[in-house]
């Protein structure tokens, strides 16, 4: 597939659901493809054996600028009512709550985070950094939701007023598109880099470092260091190889992130394999160590139902465990249907 059409594509794939993104990518390319040879054929001269290659360059270009915008082409695989927002301002809806959602998330969530954080610092005469922690987030977590609800609301209402005051085809108007049609020029000049993959490998990196830190983590940093004089969650007498086993295992999984972070593929076949055999060594190990060792501090363990809270340990470990093979599965496939990057 040669680089305009491939661009174009990718275009249209990005806003699809990504199940069906590699039957509607062969689709498409076999569509174009055949658009390209029925213009060549028409403009061939009698008698000529192949096409020059500015014949079909420029055929090629003809065939997408007449295919039209791809977001606009996507709406058609996607089968998604918009009946609020019409075809016209839907995009602009779509980036829309892109854009401002994320932005009005981390703007409330820090503003109610240090907000609270003074408040509790300043009223309690004995402030604690986990009494600190847990308030300020459990209240930074209502407020959070609470600003990211009103924002989607006034975006969605806002836009749908907003149409309905246009006459129809007013929006094409303001916004320039009936003088500037769509052209191969408004296709992204290199393809879409791979930045969700990328940076779910930067959130697995912080999260396998938060990971390696908790045999230190000391309970006061939870509040609740009164029940075991502030140590540690990890029994201090668990033996030094079972914490260098869970470490190497923790190593070889941020290695795995490392290697997808500075692929031209970010998900290789081998990286994923190693991924998948790590994830499953490390449940089946921390299993064993839950089952044979006495991995809780001995005075905490002491407040607990530990039949009870060992198996709930073991079904949290494998679910988590369970649910992180499957993204990866589905990552690797959807990272299928795009071309590797260059150098």
């Amino acid at each position: 597939m040669n680089s305009l059409t491939s661009r174009y594509v990718e275009a249209v794939l990005r806003h699809v659901p990504e199940s069906n993104r590699e039957d509607i990518g062969q689709e498409i390319s076999a569509a174009i493809a055949e658009m390209i040879d029925a213009r060549l054929a028409d403009a061939q001269s009698p008698g000529t054996q192949s096409a020059a290659p500015a014949d079909v360059a420029a055929a090629e270009r003809s065939v997408l600028e007449e295919l039209g915008d791809p977001r606009q082409l996507s709406y058609q695989y996607t089968q998604r009512p918009r009946h609020l927002i019409g075809p016209e301002l839907y995009p602009v809806y779509i980036r829309g709550l892109q854009w401002l959602l994320p932005i009005v998330g981390v703007l409330a969530l820090l503003a109610a985070l240090l907000v609270n954080g003074i408040v509790y610092s300043v009223t309690d005469p004995e402030p604690q950094i986990g009494a600190l922690i847990g308030r300020s987030l459990g209240a930074a977590a209502g407020t959070t939701v609470l600003a990211l609800l009103i924002a989607f609301a006034a975006i969605t209402i806002g836009l749908a007023v907003f149409e309905r005051l246009l006459p129809a085809g007013g929006f094409r108007e303001l916004s320039g598109q009936d003088q500037e049609p769509w052209t191969v020029e408004h296709l992204d000049p290199v393809p879409a880099q791979r930045t969700p993959v990328r940076v779910e490998s930067i959130i697995g990196l912080v999260l396998l470092a938060l990971l390696a830190s908790v045999p230190a983590l000391p309970t006061t940093l939870f509040y609740i260091g009164h029940l075991n004089n502030g140590e540690t969650f990890i029994n201090p007498d668990l033996p030094m190889p079972w914490l260098l086993g869970y470490w190497s295992f923790l190593a070889v999984l941020a290695a795995v992130e490392v290697w997808t972070l500075n692929g031209k593929r970010p998900l290789t076949l081998a990286s994923t394999g190693v991924r998948i055999a790590a994830d499953a060594l490390l449940a089946s190990y921390l299993t064993a160590a839950v089952l044979t060792q006495q991995v809780l501090h001995p005075d905490l363990a002491a407040h607990l139902d530990l039949p009870a809270g060992v198996w709930i340990v073991l079904a949290g470990i494998w679910a988590i465990t369970l649910w992180d093979q499957i993204s990866t599965i589905r990552a690797y496939r959807a990272d299928r249907t795009l071309p590797a990057q260059d150098e």
